[in-house]
């Protein structure tokens, strides 16, 4: 649920501040999932290892379920985002419209996979285990019961209600963050990379708060399953270079939007 309205929120700011930045813009939800990945895999799970380790000597996490997401999150990346690159069904690194389409499919049926192998069919591949290797069950720890079904229908309204007041506000938030990078001087790449910390704020503090608490599994899922969801929650399609434009001259003429 976290992994999907973190999305949400990542997408909102993409096709608003590309509906307003023109052809500057173009390349923006590239640049945002790009660096959400980066973040995750590198930023959020870095320090969730780093901080376990400090408290506790050790930081313990299952391999095997680790391991699923990393190949999943490689798959997709490389198909997304490196494989582009090296077709030439169309000028430019970009795909063509059906390659787009199966690229789209393909990315949520991985997606889709994956989150049935990490919630039914090896569920335990994703659960914290402890310093013996012992897979770490609800019981070992206070947790509450489950939320009766009013409750979870009104978590879910609130969390609607809340997503939709966060797309309205990146209208508002948009224009800033461009401003900003513009008058320091930045390359407008830049803008993705402040969206990605921005989106990725509540997956950072969750998963640091597991690690405080020797669930670094958590910590992993939460980092690796926001990555994969910024990449299979994105369906892509392709704009061709305008009239007039050399094929492979520049990058002015790789041309890519985004949408969900």
């Amino acid at each position: 649920m976290l992994a999907v309205a973190v999305t949400v929120i990542e997408v909102a700011l993409i096709v608003t501040l590309m509906a307003d930045g023109g052809d500057k813009s173009a390349t923006l939800a590239r640049d945002t999932v790009f660096a959400a990945v980066m973040i995750t895999c590198n930023g959020i799970t870095g320090l969730s290892i780093i901080v376990a380790a400090l408290r506790y000597r050790t930081a313990v996490f299952n391999a095997e379920g680790t391991g699923t997401a990393l190949a999943c999150i490689a798959t997709l990346a490389t198909l997304s985002m490196v494989l582009p690159t090296f077709t030439t069904s169309t000028p430019g690194p970009q795909f063509s419209t059906t390659q787009l389409g199966y690229a789209a499919t393909a990315s949520l049926v991985v997606y889709g996979l994956f989150v049935t192998t990490q919630t039914l069919r090896h569920r335990d591949y994703f659960l914290p285990v402890t310093p013996e290797g012992r897979i770490r069950r609800d019981e070992d720890d206070d947790h509450v019961g489950p939320p009766t079904l009013r409750a979870a229908g009104v978590s879910l309204l609130l969390l609607a209600v809340a997503l939709v007041s966060v797309v309205g506000l990146a209208k508002g938030v948009s224009p800033t963050i461009e401003s900003v990078v513009d008058d320091a001087g930045l390359p407008h790449a830049v803008v993705g990379v402040v969206i990605a910390i921005l989106v990725l704020l509540p997956e950072t503090i969750a998963a640091l708060r597991s690690a405080v608490r020797n669930r670094v599994q958590t910590s992993l899922n939460l980092a690796l399953g926001s990555a994969l969801a910024s990449i299979g929650l994105t369906i892509r399609r392709s704009r061709s270079p305008p009239s007039g434009c050399p094929a492979r001259s520049s990058s002015a003429s790789r041309r890519r939007t985004w949408c969900c």
